[in-house]
């Protein structure tokens, strides 16, 4: 990630961070907080929840079978 930028960057990829420490901590509360209460999230499979409470209770459901050792990285992150 570029650690120079405008401060809109710096918090872009802070959140980035947080989001990438929160996943391989299989934290879904610190994930799902990073999100709006309004949020929608699709996930790959087109799988859909809306808001903080269902992120939360979805994503702790694939933490504790699908994706219970999945770890992400970033790379190559661009804004622009």
């Amino acid at each position: 990630m570029n650690s120079s930028g405008s401060e809109d960057e710096k918090a872009i990829n802070a959140v980035i961070s947080a989001m990438t420490d929160a996943f391989n901590k299989h934290d879904a509360n610190s994930c799902a907080l990073l999100f709006t209460s309004d949020a929608d999230f699709v996930n790959v499979l087109g799988m859909s929840r809306k808001g903080v409470n269902q992120i939360e209770r979805a994503l702790k459901n694939r933490f504790d079978t699908a994706l219970m050792n999945a770890t992400v990285t970033s790379v190559d992150v661009r804004l622009g």
